[in-house]
């Protein structure tokens, strides 16, 4: 190694002896071998622990021993997912029903669906990647899973890792919380649930992670939903905010919970054997008491009525069965462990242990009484049985293991809420019942930034929240470091209170912290109210108000609908999370209106309402979000901004400037918004022939002819409410687009010049949107298709230069078996309908599509061409047309939702 090079001195490369090579060596592999999967502690402790039943050991650590199979599960519930499924058994599963086939003197097992997973939508398939190789039809195989999972129409996951969300019970009108999400594979699998059918669910997800860069992973993951009801959070699942319901004068509780709790991780040991080596009982030991400050977090999120789903990867009890006992041990009776062995029939399971063991590094204990006599360690009091866990119903918890179903570990347990929590119990008693932690107060409401799975309300004690934190990390620590904790969460509080509140005396117990009203402000052109930063505190608690609660003096309204959750870009005021972009309101009528005249908005779209943006930059925002209902009533009740929102909305739209300034709206459609706006859009629709629009998929443009290039004399209200064949007229009363500045009101036949500025804007433009739309050279892509049928020529004629959605005929859709319908039955972006966003030029007509899903919707309309000329029209094929299409539904009433960022 070099030597230190001192405070302000950078280490160079010259400054290492020697350095390794860069090649690649089979050596520094970090996957052990085969023969080095075992762990003499691994074995010993479970075969202690009774995990596995008698006489199944052998086969259980043969099984641990072998690679995970791959499964899969087809994306959404309605049509399009049953439809892949049996082209999937059809078109590839059914040479298996044959002859058996050998590869190396080896029978393969054909794909199998899970039984336990309703309509043959989870698959398990066990090829090595060796026998994918050697094999033409297992090649295809393969090929169609990763076409698939590219388009969002597959998910790969983990047979196990898609119950928990199984047994949450999703209904349309839930709002729902994921406490730990990242990766979001089970995230997604809920947003599916949430979906299901043809009306726009009404609830919510809020999928959160503590790690900042996961919550990215988690919104790539969920990017293949449009779905109007998600927010991705970043928050210690311990001390998850709880927003108040200002006008409900109540705190905004969800309706399930899903605590896929950090574990150690044992039962993903067949996919990662490096688990094997360094394995030990400390590791579940260390993890306890997170885990169960989660779960007891979670309790008091959750309504009366509400179930919460708590689970693990793991086999040991120590961070199942035990962190299970103590939850029902410290809420009483409020919470209800359930049966569910009726639940999936077809899903192996074990029941829950009543008798279980904790180790320390030197032996096993079976209670606590004798743990505590044993020095100090780790080890406490929660993670033991004793006689009152004896009288719970944990054999109801549910543990899966790998050799059952050739899986991989799980642990599940579920709960209902009944009733609030009891009052507890007097420290003293407590203290004498060995408990070195007191029972949690009644926490409806809390306070929004709890700092323990044990909050405490201010009717019930008047400890402020360091002191409730250290007495929690007393039970979780050895007694000696309590002190040194304590003064580090009391320091922790003052600097808090010092960055939030503006002085360092606010932290004190007893001092009242005046909270900065509320205020309104112009940011640009973006009308954003930003709203104070402060937060309850031990002082307001002393002083009679109920953390989270509202008085019904201060707070009979919502609050204003205003910049929320970030510290970001050009924020001067306010803002508790530094470096993160707002969420702001846009309600600016210029932009408001332009969109809505150019486009035809049709008037039930709440865009008046629920569109935002992320950032306070001064004029025209570059990015347009739109959020459901849900997440703006969530968002505009967190007027103190404990919400640290990374993810929300769905870009709808993107602000496009023009070089020559002809344009009569600055912003387009985003063909990630596309679906959902498309049962809305009145105006600025291209309805070609079938041919015409694979030419223009296949070049991504089409040259527009001469007589095609007329502009209308007036660029006014006739002008404008000429609507596009095959649609109907605006509405009366609709105002009309504002004139273009400089715009020319003589018919214009576009020049060379003029083409190359169109092609030239439309390559930068939409590469810096992402949509990969590439011109070679500046000109239209060759050969320069030039629609002939009258009827597009006259569509073209009266579109005007800009944004423009180009989709089929609803005629020549259905005659190909295409969906002709504008809505889907879920937000999955693969299921939406067949269409795309463009650019109407003077004299062409670009696609704002990359060239891969271009590639993939001229794939699946020319089957359906020649599966029309042999007789044979597909069913619903625009199911799997795009990858970043997406298309909630329209219901009744309908009050907006969207979301994605």
């Amino acid at each position: 190694m070099g030597k230190y090079k001192g405070k302000h001195q950078r280490v160079m490369k010259r400054d290492f002896k020697q350095s390794r090579p860069d090649k690649w060596s089979e050596k520094s592999r970090s996957q052990p071998e085969r023969s080095e999967y075992n762990n003499e502690l691994f074995v010993e402790y479970y075969k202690k622990q009774g995990v596995v039943p008698e006489g199944q050991w052998e086969e259980f650590m043969e099984v641990l021993k072998t690679p995970l199979p791959t499964t899969f599960r087809i994306n959404g519930t309605g049509k399009f997912a049953t439809d892949l499924r049996d082209k999937l058994e059809s078109d590839f599963l059914s040479n298996f029903n044959k002859d058996p086939i050998m590869v190396a003197g080896e029978t393969l097992q054909p794909p199998r669906p899970l039984p336990w997973y309703s309509n043959k939508l989870a698959w398990h398939m066990s090829f090595s990647r060796g026998q994918l190789r050697k094999l033409p039809i297992l090649a295809e195989i393969h090929e169609l899973l990763k076409r698939e999972n590219e388009a969002g129409s597959i998910t790969r996951q983990e047979a196990v890792s898609m119950v928990p969300p199984l047994f949450l019970g999703v209904e349309p009108h839930h709002r729902i919380l994921d406490m730990c999400a990242a990766p979001g594979s089970k995230t997604a699998q809920i947003l599916e649930m949430l979906h299901a059918g043809t009306m726009m669910p009404t609830g919510i997800v809020v999928a959160n992670d503590a790690d900042a860069q996961r919550c990215n992973l988690l919104a790539h993951q969920t990017k293949r939903m449009c779905s109007p009801a998600l927010i991705v959070t970043n928050h210690d699942a311990t001390m998850y905010p709880i927003v108040t319901d200002h006008t409900a004068k109540e705190s905004i509780l969800f309706d399930r919970i899903l605590c896929d709790v950090p574990c150690s991780g044992d039962g993903t040991i067949r996919k990662a054997p490096d688990i094997w080596r360094r394995w030990t009982p400390g590791n579940g030991n260390g993890l306890h008491p997170l885990q169960l400050r989660i779960a007891l977090h979670a309790c008091q999120m959750l309504k009366v009525g509400g179930r919460l789903v708590y689970s693990t990867c793991t086999f040991n009890p120590v961070e199942d069965e035990a962190v299970v006992a103590e939850v029902l041990r410290m809420t009483g009776s409020a919470m209800q462990l359930l049966d569910l062995s009726d639940h999936l029939p077809g899903l192996p399971r074990l029941p829950g242990l009543k008798k279980w063991y904790a180790r320390d590094k030197i032996q096993y204990y079976s209670n606590w009484e004798e743990a505590s006599q044993n020095g100090p360690h780790k080890l406490t009091k929660s993670m033991f049985p004793d006689a009152q866990s004896d009288e719970l119903p944990l054999e109801r918890c549910m543990r899966i293991l790998p050799h059952h179903s050739d899986t991989g570990g799980f642990f599940i347990a579920v709960f209902e809420k009944m009733a609030k929590y009891p009052q507890p119990a007097p420290k003293q008693e407590a203290a004498a019942a060995g408990s070195k932690r007191p029972r949690p107060q009644e926490p409806e409401p809390v306070i929004a930034s709890n700092f323990n799975g044990s909050a405490q309300t201010a009717e019930a004690s008047a400890e402020p929240p360091a002191v409730a934190m250290a007495a929690d990390a007393a039970a979780m620590t050895d007694p000696a470091d309590t002190a040194a904790m304590a003064a580090a969460v009391a320091a922790n509080q003052r600097a808090d209170a010092v960055l939030h509140n503006g002085t360092p005396e606010a932290a004190e117990p007893g001092i009242k912290l005046e909270t900065p009203s509320t205020s309104g402000r112009q940011e640009g052109s973006i009308t954003a109210a930003v709203v104070s930063s402060g937060e309850p505190t031990a002082a307001t608690t002393a002083a009679g108000t109920a953390p989270g609660s509202v008085d019904a003096d201060d707070k009979a309204s919502p609050p204003q609908w205003g910049v929320r959750g970030g510290g970001g870009r050009n924020r001067g005021v306010g803002g508790r999370f530094k470096g993160l972009d707002p969420v702001v309101p846009v309600t600016d009528p210029e932009i408001l209106s332009s969109i809505s005249d150019f486009y035809g908005i049709a008037k039930d779209f709440p865009l008046w309402d629920q569109i935002i943006t992320r950032s306070l930059e001064p004029g025209r925002p570059k990015r347009l979000y739109f959020v459901s209902s849900g997440v703006k009533h969530l968002l505009q009740n967190d007027d103190r901004e404990a919400l640290k929102v990374t993810m929300t909305g769905l870009k709808v739209f993107e602000r496009q400037e023009l070089k020559d300034g002809e344009q009569m709206c600055r912003y387009r459609i985003v063909q990630d918004g596309l679906p959902l706006l498309l049962p809305y859009v009145t105006r600025q629709v291209l309805q070609p022939t079938v041919q015409e629009f694979l030419n223009l998929i296949e070049g991504r443009s089409l040259y527009v002819p001469e007589e095609a290039r007329a502009v209308p004399a007036v660029m006014g209200a006739a002008a404008d409410a000429a609507p596009v064949p095959g649609d109907s007229a605006p509405a009366a009363g609709d105002s009309a687009p504002p004139a273009m500045d400089g715009a020319s009101v003589a018919n214009d036949v576009a020049t060379d010049q003029e083409v190359k500025l169109e092609a030239e804007h439309q390559s930068n433009e939409a590469n810096a949107a992402g949509d990969g739309a590439e011109l070679a050279g500046g000109e239209p892509q060759k050969p320069r298709h030039t629609p002939e049928d009258s009827h597009t020529l006259e569509q073209i004629r009266g579109l005007k230069h800009g944004c423009c959605v180009v989709m089929l005929r609803e005629g020549e859709a259905a005659s190909l078996g295409l969906d002709t319908s504008k809505q889907t039955e879920d937000a999955l972006s693969v299921h939406a309908p067949l269409a795309v966003a463009a650019w109407k030029g003077k004299g062409s007509i670009n696609i704002l599509v990359s060239k891969g899903e271009c590639a993939q919707i001229a794939e699946r309309l020319k089957k359906a061409m020649a599966n029309a000329a042999q007789g044979e029209p597909l069913q619903n094929q625009a199911g799997a047309v795009l990858a970043h299409q997406a298309s909630p539904t329209k219901a009744p009433g309908y009050e907006g939702d969207v979301e994605m960022q």
